[in-house]
């Protein structure tokens, strides 16, 4: 099989190894000369080019005119970078979608829970209203219309759209754990919910929807259980022996958004997906451990 990553970050480079260990032929797009000398020495192929820059995506052309049996498409914005979120997410993927010949089999969209707009701590599924009110889940939404509209033209490509919870893992703490062990005050809302999914059950959705999904549908990847966000954060500083966390003006933080419980109901019944760490706290000291 033919794989594509485009988005080779922390949930892309790990797709990327489960599918070489599938015995897959993985390629991946960069914009780096330096990023491309380490996708070879990991086994990825790499293509050199920018998703913002349209002449530079002629590297997308299959040579042998074989299409990619698997597109996925997982850009992260690099918080320090200068280019905004609206255009990766929205001019990057047109771009992308407008040059790439022939189109893929199949495309995987990496989405986003903050799609969802509610923020009172109610159960949100894939039938739930999309009212984003802040500015990254207004672009999320935009850029699955985006895709939905291209693809319209496309009927040979099977779209999927996974709207992630916040993915943990290894090495994905770190930051956090840092601050927990200083001390610093947590911003926000103690009560408002977290939903989170770790980046192993993530990457085996990916591969699952790869496989089974045939038609153009769209799944909530998340655990079994939404948690406060105070319990969250009471467990990890139980786990790194820091002082008791404690949070700072919850009551003027705005909560739009950033306070719903996620269901992953249609993943597990439609297509009888197993968590393997279905709680985010039951996990959080062998990810500690692990990273």
């Amino acid at each position: 099989m033919k794989r594509l990553i485009i988005g080779c970050g922390y949930l892309g480079r790990r797709v990327a190894d489960a599918w070489r260990r599938a015995g897959d032929e993985v390629w991946g797009l960069t914009r780096s000369d330096e990023h491309a000398s380490d996708f070879q020495a990991n086994g990825i192929h790499p293509l050199v080019g920018d998703v913002l820059d349209v002449a530079s995506l002629t590297c997308l052309n299959s040579d042998d005119n074989r299409p990619f049996d698997t597109l996925l498409y997982a850009v992260a914005r690099d918080r320090e970078s200068t280019i905004t979120m609206r255009d990766l997410y929205l001019r990057g993927l047109e771009n992308v979608l407008s040059r790439i010949v022939p189109m893929p089999q199949r495309l995987i969209y990496i989405s986003s829970t903050s799609v969802y707009g509610q923020d009172s701590g109610e159960w949100v599924d894939e039938s739930s209203i999309c009212h984003p009110t802040q500015e990254n889940g207004r672009i999320c939404h935009a850029a699955e219309e985006l895709l939905w509209n291209m693809l319209r033209s496309h009927p040979e490509c099977r779209g999927t759209v996974l709207r992630l919870a916040g993915i943990y893992g290894p090495g994905r703490l770190i930051a956090r754990a840092a601050a927990i062990k200083a001390g610093e005050p947590i911003r926000g809302n103690p009560e408002a919910w977290l939903n989170l999914v770790h980046v192993d059950d993530a990457v085996r959705a990916v591969m699952m929807v790869d496989k089974q999904v045939s038609a153009r549908e769209t799944y909530l990847v998340v655990d079994n259980a939404p948690l406060k966000r105070q319990d969250y954060y009471r467990t990890l500083a139980k786990l790194l022996n820091a002082p008791e966390p404690h949070f700072e003006n919850a009551d003027n933080v705005p909560q739009s958004g950033t306070n719903k419980r996620c269901s992953n109901r249609k993943l597990r019944e439609t297509l009888r997906f197993e968590f393997e760490r279905p709680n985010a706290l039951a996990a959080l000291a062998n990810v500690l451990f692990d990273a």
